[in-house]
């Protein structure tokens, strides 16, 4: 058995706390207790902290002894205030739940009560970080869905102002990065295989593709040099049937039209010769 340390935040809490509350505190050196959200699967934990803050597996919250009763504690956090009464072999079980923001019963139904068990020296009861995937909590294996604090409150949480302080911060980033160092050196590295290389075309493949290119443009050539000399040979035709057409026209004298008639206009006399003058 673990021999008890002397923690001087945890003589604060139990000397905060009703008589038989601070006895079974005091005899099991631990203000923290491990939450079963059905009285018998144990989920996450909750402690107990100076001035009435207390510290969960969600969230931060608050804690307080009730005035006319001081075997009841109560314990706020998400979004449910849980009146924890205390029972006589070392726990305590939420007899009544009320929603923080409307002040009803949360309770469903027939719906088994929430239980707290003291763990010896604030062990929390679980392997690892809070909030790790599938960790081993006492009592047996939990599921992922187990982290969800009884019946899930986290999914509506309500947090006050004088809850977001450094420390809290500061506690949260520590267990990220002891969470990150230990998954980082458990992590199997492997050395990525190296890239195999590519073949290079052989030289029958780049001749043949070369050929069939050069082929191609000797062919659109060609195509252009005959179409250029049927354009010619068109062209010659049409000026050899222009010129034959021109040598068989007979020409005649132009006329004019005088009172409806076209008569021929006098022929213009050619001009005196040198001998005629």
């Amino acid at each position: 058995m673990e021999a008890a340390r002397e923690d001087p935040d945890r003589d604060r809490v139990i000397a905060q706390l009703g008589p038989a509350w601070a006895a079974m505190c005091r005899a099991h050196a631990s203000t923290t207790f491990l939450w079963a959200h059905n009285g018998k699967t144990k989920n996450g934990w909750v402690q107990l902290l100076p001035n009435g803050k207390l510290s969960t597996t969600w969230c931060l919250g608050s804690w307080s002894v009730l005035a006319n009763n001081t075997d009841v504690v109560d314990m706020s956090f998400g979004s449910s205030q849980h009146l924890c009464h205390l029972k006589k072999d070392g726990s305590f079980v939420v007899e009544q739940k009320y929603g923080l923001r409307t002040g009803k019963d949360t309770y469903k139904p027939g719906a088994a009560k929430t239980c707290g068990f003291i763990s010896r020296n604030d062990q929390r009861g679980y392997q690892g970080v809070p909030g790790e995937k599938g960790y081993k909590a006492l009592g047996g294996y939990t599921k992922r869905k187990d982290l969800d604090d009884d019946e899930g409150e986290t999914n509506t949480r309500s947090f006050l102002q004088k809850d977001l302080q450094f420390g809290a911060f500061f506690a949260a980033w520590s267990d990220w990065k002891a969470k990150q160092a230990r998954c980082m050196k458990e992590a199997a590295f492997e050395k990525p295989a190296p890239l195999a290389e590519v073949p290079k075309a052989s030289g029958l493949v780049e001749s043949a593709a070369e050929a069939a290119f050069a082929e191609a443009e000797a062919a659109a050539e060609a195509a252009e040099l005959q179409a250029e000399a049927e354009e010619a040979v068109a062209t010659r035709e049409l000026q050899a049937e222009a010129e034959e057409l021109l040598s068989e026209a007979t020409w005649a004298p132009p006329t004019h039209r005088v009172s409806g008639k076209r008569t021929p206009l006098p022929a213009t006399p050619p001009p005196p010769t040198p001998a005629q003058e």
